[in-house]
């Protein structure tokens, strides 16, 4: 048809095309664009009903990958005659993301064989390894074993062995040691400052470690806080009834497991509202991390004997001079029973529970020690516990030291500063605030900044501090 005819719409509704106009058509599809405002309206085909295929498919796959992470992908698929789907598969990698992107693509029951040339598989950016199965070949099984391993089976579980104290190990330990005859122990020693010492540490932990019993817990790195001992003698219950094959009780144990894990957490909670409700900024802190799951740092350190004698020297560089004093009840009420303990394994909380037990035995060997001059060795030495300040140290100043040292001779420097501290109160500047009580760092910024302050805003002046 050479004529010019343009499209005409009749009471039949019949269209007519030129042929330029047709020609036209051919030419866009054969060119490869898909720009739909090219073919008319009338001959566009309408869409009913939802979309489906391969595209929509990987659109649909695209959302699902969109917040994951960015890490090698492989796509995997049994095709059944790669042949007849090759086209399929080239338009996925050309438009799609997720097929353009992925790092492998492994595609099983391809159905190739030697008649079919690599060009006729090839893919835009990828490069492709054949293992064509012979016909004679059966199904082989491949199992594939995962490298990666649960943290619960990288790390081996640790123990942790406390002491479980309650008010009748208490009460026995205030009888014990008040019918004990301390001069036995102690007057027969004479003035051996080091055997009186000795001895009446050793019988402390005698007696703690018979009175007050010790248990020992497994902790696995995956152990849960509010997991309690009747969770566990649930879940330990559930064990043995699944290997008995009872499923009514089976149901009726897993119906108890759930009303207990959901007490124990309720009772997990609200100790931890309890926390930060209390007047304590340390269980405020812990509460706190807690909370948002900040994790705590193992503090210790890998070395040798070698690395151990070099923080010695780094850390006691400086000369240190301890001696002590009178009444002591008082104090060992004051201690707190949290603390680790010491060289000499004296837990903090027999000293402040058998207070007015203790009061006159330990009296005496800080009056022993006062006389002679000499401070027991045992009370000098400290257990020295390295804590990093970075993530990696690389020197010896990159460690804060953690120092135990015995809880007695903590409490003996207390009351000797007591006594002291009134007799030079009076050579103390106003202005010194450390080693002062309830004074710090941040008062002494506030002075200096009140008084920067104060002045410049008297003389009209601008002043430039560097902490």
């Amino acid at each position: 048809m050479d004529t010019a005819i343009s499209p005409q719409e009749s009471s039949s509704k019949k269209r007519i095309y030129l042929r330029n106009q047709l020609l036209a058509l051919r030419t866009i599809g054969h060119s490869g664009t898909d720009n739909i405002n090219h073919i008319p309206k009338e001959l566009r085909r309408p869409y009913r009903g939802s979309r489906a295929g391969a595209k929509v498919k990987a659109r649909v796959l695209v959302k699902r990958w969109k917040f994951k992470p960015s890490i090698p992908l492989c796509v995997m698929g049994n095709v059944n005659s790669f042949t007849n789907k090759t086209d399929e598969l080239a338009s996925l990698v050309k438009n799609v993301k997720l097929y353009r992107e992925c790092s492998l693509m492994c595609l099983t029951e391809t159905w190739l064989n030697n008649n079919i040339p690599d060009a006729s598989i090839e893919l835009t950016g990828f490069s492709h390894v054949r293992a064509d199965r012979d016909p004679s070949w059966n199904h082989n099984l491949v199992f594939l074993h995962p490298q990666y391993t649960p943290l619960v089976h990288r790390q081996k579980h640790t123990m942790r062995s406390f002491r479980k104290w309650s008010p009748e190990t208490e009460e026995a330990l205030r009888d014990c040691f008040d019918s004990t005859d301390w001069s036995v122990l102690q007057e027969s020693h004479g003035e051996d400052i080091e055997g009186v010492t000795n001895c009446t540490t050793d019988y402390l932990n005698f007696c703690m470690d018979i009175v007050v019993p010790t248990r020992t817990v497994c902790c696995y790195l995956n152990s849960k806080p509010w997991i309690t001992t009747d969770v566990k003698n649930l879940l330990n219950r559930k064990k043995q009834v699944f290997k008995e094959g009872d499923l009514t009780e089976m149901k009726r144990v897993q119906g108890e497991l759930k009303v207990g894990l959901r007490e124990a957490k309720e009772l997990y909670k609200k100790k931890i509202e309890q926390k930060m409700q209390r007047n304590s900024i340390r269980e405020v802190w812990e509460a706190m991390k807690t909370i948002t799951g900040s994790k705590r740092s193992n503090g210790t350190v890998d070395g040798d004997v070698v690395k151990a004698n070099e923080l010695n020297h780094f850390y006691n560089r400086f000369d240190v001079s301890t001696p002590a004093a009178p009444t002591v009840r008082g104090q060992l009420r004051g201690l707190r029973p949290g603390k680790a303990v010491g060289p000499d394994k004296v837990c903090p909380r027999l000293l402040k529970v058998c207070a007015t037990e203790l009061g006159e035995p330990l009296q005496y060997v800080f009056n022993l020690s006062l006389r002679l001059g000499k401070v027991p060795t045992m009370w000098k030495t400290s257990c020295l516990i390295p804590v990093p300040k970075k993530t990696h140290p690389s020197q010896l100043n990159d460690f804060r030291p953690v120092v135990l040292t015995s809880h007695m001779m903590k409490t003996m420097e207390q009351l000797l500063l007591k006594i002291l501290r009134p007799q030079v109160c009076h050579a103390l500047d106003p202005l010194q605030f450390a080693y002062q009580e309830k004074v710090g760092v941040e008062d002494a910024i506030t002075y200096l900044l009140h008084r920067t302050h104060s002045s410049g805003q008297r003389e009209r002046r601008c002043e430039n501090h560097v902490f």
